[in-house]
């Protein structure tokens, strides 16, 4: 599976563009403020807890929020945005049972 998560802060908000090369299913993710599935957009403010992972990937067995499968997990943060957490960070979890 190959998911790329391209995520880019901007002036007032956050871009996130995913590449699915994974052949079949659809790049979604969620995140703090929003836990509605989402494909590639921009968020405006900081975005915080963000999940992602490929819906509908054939030949796994994927709940929401990518439990049971490969996921990517982010938060991406403008400077100065949350002084207490100025950090941004990006984490990737692969499930032996459904990595392909």
């Amino acid at each position: 599976m190959q998911l790329t998560l391209t995520p880019r802060t901007i002036s007032d908000g956050s871009y996130t563009q995913f590449i699915n090369k994974c052949g079949s299913g659809s790049p979604v993710f969620l995140y703090q403020e929003d836990l509605t599935a989402q494909g590639s957009t921009t968020v405006d403010g900081p975005l915080k807890g963000g999940v992602a992972w490929v819906e509908g990937f054939a030949g796994a067995n994927c709940a929401y929020s990518g439990a049971g499968c490969g996921t990517v997990e982010f938060t991406l943060i403008n400077p100065g945005d949350d002084p207490a957490n100025p950090d941004n960070s990006v984490n990737y979890s692969l499930q032996a049972e459904n990595h392909q």
